[in-house]
């Protein structure tokens, strides 16, 4: 039965001395799938004392498992089957009483479940979701058994050809499709005209299609001249052969599509339209094709603040266009809105989230475009953004605080501060434009928000002028209370909306008392002391936030360098996965809470807090991390300042007369840069300096020759001398090497960031046909262990070790060492200081793979991977053909099994 379940009585026969015993066979055909169960129990209503014993066979004759029964003459036993499924359950007795033994038995199993409707349940036919502006749909289904049929229905979008597939994704399925259209006979009764009906396509496949015309708005009249509607065409799926057949199926349906969006509810098929972080702007164009057309949209606003929707029509079209906005959840927030163009503006917008635009019509048709301007991240929070306004403090001595900000030009951007009052009193808030060449035009505007009302400000002001400050003024009603300060441009006065200016606070100062006993208390006297890495200017340190309203402070100075220029110095907070401590960061140019020059507390993703200021080589620079609200909780602090030196390395380099080799460098900077390439040896004389303080300009490129074939000799360095590259210079650049070598061309970009993990996932020793060589560069004033271990094809490992001399190349030829055998392998290279003293001074090893295939007369060059992996990659291009082979290699570096689709 459907239902999965039935029962059955039976009786074991008693029989003379030594007879065959007696068993009884019983047949189970599953109708679902799942776990079913089989008991057999003697019948209360003929007592005896039956121990029943029960056996399950499949249809091979295969005992699958069996269950003897209890003193209680009871038998039970669960095994999983298959929907269609059939298995054989034997009963049998241990014991018999004079003249047999009655049970009961039942079977328990799951039960029928069908998925759709079957052919003769018109009615309940499932509606097929198909979507214009996608040209068609797709169902997933089941045959549960052999006999099975689906039924669905759908209606046309226009007088179209549509294309009906049906097939099965793991073959177990041979389909056939049939479609019907509704149509009346003489009598006016409706009746179904068969207009498709396919089995195989053709004889080398056996998926199921037909191609059938349709249209819209198919009306008929009955025999009283009454109108009938027949909108809906009909396509089932069934088995090709209905005795045995079953399995899955997906059920396509497409055509040429006649609109170019979604429509109004269908959201999670809105098209999405991109709203860059850096600009707050977004953009789409469509065409509203006839009387009912609508199109849907969605963006996710990368700051909060105000918005400004337009939709603009084409030249020379008449359409009249609508627009309306939405929430995630599909509540209007702003709309409609109709003109030419038809606008939106002012709807204030949550950094985040997710909204929706639908653009309508009064009923015309026509193309248009879709506008959308939001706010860009910058420095600092805006309109609407109370949670993250950048948090000022105010002297406790003075009362006072300041920072130095910037307008951007994206004509919505507002800033949004906050900070606590210290004492009841007049508070005088000043914003002053910086008047430069770049920014002059700029006038301000200002608004005051007290704590106990977000909506309406307290106080409010604008610049009488362009280019001339504003100050406003408020009285608060005592310490302890937050005020929010917004500030924007004034666009009746401002020439422009891009500039720098000067946020100030004259407040009340506070009661000082004993400083060292609040959490928030800044030594200036006693910072932790960072120290960047002189060759990388990198630097971190590690702290926790114990308590709310802890601070902490750091300092560090930029690397020294025989240059006078600016650069950008780059700070970032950042928390363990799962922690709950939210924090900000203040950059300051002064041993003081009033020399801001840096804040931010929204972070980014992977950072609680992301900031940069400008600073000269040499500078010293202050760092206060604050725990937001009540989270505490560990955190590294992380700095990228400019080196005292810039480097780059390529460990691979090789000069002959029969080779040619280049090293391309460029300067991507808007000013000059020297530089100095040094050639290190493997072997023999170290050094070689091949290029001395040469100069390349803003934006320029340049390069050497290290070996040319043309010339009969290396162009520069020794013949038949391995050695690595290195370039340093006094900004950064970007530098290539071209190997031209055994028929092939290899080579790759210099690395800048020297690593003690490196990795490789392909590797191959095929000697006479392939040559492999893996090196490396050791950038250190002191020796350093290299270890290979290479993960063998087939299973197996081997280990090589290499001691490095400082500034030297080393390395292995894979077809000359003898652990490693023919074939595709993977390895992993560490490497540590030979000398453990030198640990903390260790900067890693650059490593690098030439591989040429002569056999093949094609080869590359690469870089190893230094981050240990990733757990998502994207490769933009493969390409093959005639002059070119695309592999992609997996390696698993962990000792952990790794999934990978």
């Amino acid at each position: 039965q459907d239902t999965g379940t039935g029962q059955a009585t039976g009786t074991i026969l008693d029989a003379p001395t030594n007879p065959p015993q007696d068993f009884d066979i019983f047949s189970y055909t599953m109708v679902g799938s799942g776990e079913f169960n089989v008991t057999v129990q003697r019948d209360p209503a003929d007592p005896s004392t039956l121990v029943p014993t029960i056996q399950l066979y499949d249809e091979t004759g295969a005992l699958r498992t069996q269950a003897a029964g209890n003193s209680a003459g009871t038998a039970s036993l669960d095994f999983e089957g298959a929907i269609g499924e059939r298995f054989f359950v034997v009963v049998s007795g241990q014991s018999v009483s004079n003249g047999g033994d009655d049970y009961i038995l039942t079977l328990d199993g799951p039960a029928f479940e069908d998925d759709y409707a079957d052919i003769g349940d018109l009615h309940a036919a499932t509606d097929f979701e198909m979507y214009d502006h996608l040209g068609g749909g797709t169902v997933s289904g089941l045959i549960e058994y052999p006999g099975d049929t689906d039924i669905f229905r759908f209606e046309a979008f226009d007088f179209q050809t549509m294309t009906i597939v049906a097939s099965s994704p793991s073959g177990d399925l041979n389909p056939r499709i049939l479609v019907w259209e509704q149509s009346v006979d003489p009598t006016g009764r409706p009746i179904m005209l068969l207009i498709g009906n396919n089995d195989d396509l053709n004889g080398n496949t056996e998926n199921a299609g037909v191609v059938v015309q349709t249209n819209t708005n198919r009306v008929t009249t009955d025999v009283n001249g009454d109108p009938i509607e027949l909108p809906y065409y009909f396509v089932a799926v069934l088995g090709s052969d209905g005795q045995a057949d079953a399995g899955d199926y997906e059920l396509q349906i497409s055509f040429d599509s006649t609109d170019d969006h979604a429509d109004a509810g269908e959201f999670d098929l809105a098209t999405q339209i991109s709203i860059p972080s850096s600009t707050g702007l977004g953009s789409a164009t469509g065409v509203i094709e006839s009387d009912g057309d609508d199109d849907l949209f969605w963006f996710i606003a990368p700051a909060g603040g105000p918005t400004e929707l337009t939709v603009g029509v084409n030249t020379g079209d008449t359409l009249v266009p609508s627009i309306t906005l939405f929430d995630e959840q599909g509540n209007v927030l702003a709309g409609p809105a109709s003109g030419v163009p038809a606008a939106l503006s002012g709807t204030i917008v949550q950094k985040g989230a997710k909204y929706f635009v639908l653009v309508d019509s009064d009923g015309t048709d026509g193309g248009y475009t879709l506008n959308i301007e939001t706010p860009a991240i910058d420095d600092h929070p805006n309109i609407g953004e109370f949670d993250d306004a950048t948090l000022l403090t105010l002297n406790p001595e003075t009362g006072d605080a300041s920072i130095e900000a910037r307008m951007e030009p994206d004509a919505l951007d507002t800033d949004l501060f906050v900070f606590t009052s210290l004492a009841e009193g007049t508070h005088e808030i000043t914003v002053t434009p910086a008047v430069t060449s770049i920014f002059a035009g700029m006038a301000m505007t200002v608004q005051i928000f007290s704590f106990l009302d977000l909506d309406d400000p307290i106080a409010e002001g604008t610049s009488a002028s362009f280019n001339q400050g504003v100050t406003v003024s408020f009285d608060a009603t005592g310490g302890d209370e937050d005020y929010y300060v917004l500030i924007a441009t004034d666009r009746n006065l401002s020439t422009t909306r891009q500039g720098d200016y000067t946020l100030a606070i004259d407040g009340q100062p506070g009661d000082i008392g004993d400083p060292s006993d609040d959490p928030g208390f800044i030594d200036f006297d006693n910072p932790q002391i960072i120290t960047l890495n002189s060759k990388t200017g990198d630097g971190q340190a590690s702290a926790e936030i114990e308590i709310a309203d802890d601070r902490d402070l750091f300092t560090f100075t930029i690397p020294d360098a025989e240059r006078s220029r600016s650069s950008r110095v780059f700070v970032q907070v950042v928390t363990p996965e799962g922690s709950l401590l939210n924090a900000s960061v203040t950059i300051l140019d002064g041993a003081d809470e009033d020399s801001v020059v840096g804040f931010d507390s929204q972070g980014l993703p992977g950072a609680n807090a992301n900031a940069s200021v400008d600073a000269a080589p040499g500078d010293q620079v202050w760092l206060i991390v604050d725990g937001l609200g009540s989270g505490t909780g560990s955190y590294t602090i992380r700095i990228d300042a400019e080196p005292e030196v810039f480097y780059t390395y390529y460990p691979e380099g090789f000069a002959s007369p029969t080779i040619n080799e280049f090293v391309s460098i460029a300067n991507p900077n808007d000013f000059a840069v020297s530089y100095s390439i040094i050639l290190r040896y493997e072997t023999g004389d170290r050094d070689q300096v091949v290029v001395s303080n040469a100069t390349i300009g803003a934006g320029s490129r340049s390069g050497i020759t290290l070996s040319g074939s043309q010339f009969g000799v290396p162009a520069a360095g020794r013949d038949f001398a391995p050695y690595a590259v290195e370039i340093q210079s006094n900004g950064p650049l970007g530098a290539t090497m071209a190997h031209y070598d055994f028929g092939s061309t290899v080579g790759d970009a210099f690395a800048e960031q020297p690593s003690d993990r490196w990795t490789f996932a392909r590797i191959e020793k095929d000697p006479g046909n392939v040559s492999d060589f893996v090196v490396f560069y050791n950038p250190n004033d002191f020796e350093v262990d290299v270890s290979m271990l290479v993960h063998l094809e087939g299973g197996g490992t081997a280990l090589l070790v290499q001691t490095v001399e400082p500034l030297r190349r080393g390395g292995w030829s894979i077809n000359d060492t003898a652990s490693i055998v023919t074939g595709l392998h993977a390895a992993t290279i560490t490497a540590r200081a030979t000398d453990a003293a030198n640990d903390d001074a260790f900067d890693g090893i650059v490593a690098g793979l030439s591989h040429f295939d002569a056999g093949a007369g094609a080869g590359f060059g690469l870089l190893g991977d230094a981050t240990g992996g990733s757990t998502f990659s994207v490769v933009p291009s493969i390409t093959n053909g005639d002059s070119s082979l695309a592999e992609i290699a997996l390696y698993n570096p962990t000792s952990s099994a790794a999934s990978v689709t």
